[in-house]
């Protein structure tokens, strides 16, 4: 892939249990700061799922929290974010290579300034990997 389509690492997804108690560690404790947030309440189940981006330097956390449900069992991280120049571009050149995305590019003008352009799919062992544009 050419540099512009594939970047650099964007963020780390983190299964979170409490939001509060998750971002007073990170912040108070280890000094990162929270540039953005959002809450989302899935329509048909109901389920409030909070999502708080922690910040430090280039350490970026996408903490995820969906109060009085389960942790899954195989492990806190959620996903692995990849930064993409140009995320159309990226998918078409994954897509030539025979990579199945879960579903379309969705775009999320909630998050960040201007933005955000995100599509995920899976590694070999299932990992769930996202291909990450912040609208800039």
């Amino acid at each position: 892939m050419q540099e512009k389509e594939w970047k650099d690492l964007a963020h780390i997804g983190l299964w979170v249990t409490d939001m509060e108690e998750t971002k007073k560690f990170y912040q108070d404790i280890l000094g990162f700061e929270a540039p953005t947030a959002k809450t989302v309440v899935d329509l048909e189940s109901g389920v409030k799922t909070e999502i708080v981006f922690l910040q430090k330097g280039n350490l970026i956390l996408e903490c995820i929290c969906q109060p009085g449900t389960n942790l899954p069992d195989r492990g806190r991280i959620e996903h692995i974010a990849i930064a993409a120049g140009n995320i159309e571009q990226a998918v078409e050149t994954l897509l030539a290579k025979g990579i199945v995305f879960d579903g379309p590019i969705v775009e999320d003008k909630e998050l960040w300034d201007k933005g955000v352009k995100y599509v995920t799919f899976r590694g070999p062992s299932g990992e769930r990997l996202e291909l990450n544009e912040v609208i800039r």
